[in-house]
């Protein structure tokens, strides 16, 4: 059994879908990472520690 859960926020729900296909997938092998894993073991470039139980995620394209 994991014992990491990835939540997307209500608010943030719409905003995901809203993003391109591309993101999207990179969003999800992420977090199925962090569900594997656990975000320590992922670290950056992925997420980085916010607080005690926050990380924030980062998906954004890289640079060209």
């Amino acid at each position: 059994m994991n014992e990491w859960t990835v939540i997307v926020h209500r608010a943030a729900e719409a905003e995901l879908l809203q993003l391109p296909a591309d993101l999207r997938a990179r969003f999800l092998r992420i977090a199925e990472m962090l569900e594997d894993v656990g975000p320590q073991r992922v670290g950056l470039p992925h997420v980085r520690p916010l607080t005690h139980k926050l990380w924030e995620t980062q998906i954004g394209r890289a640079p060209v």
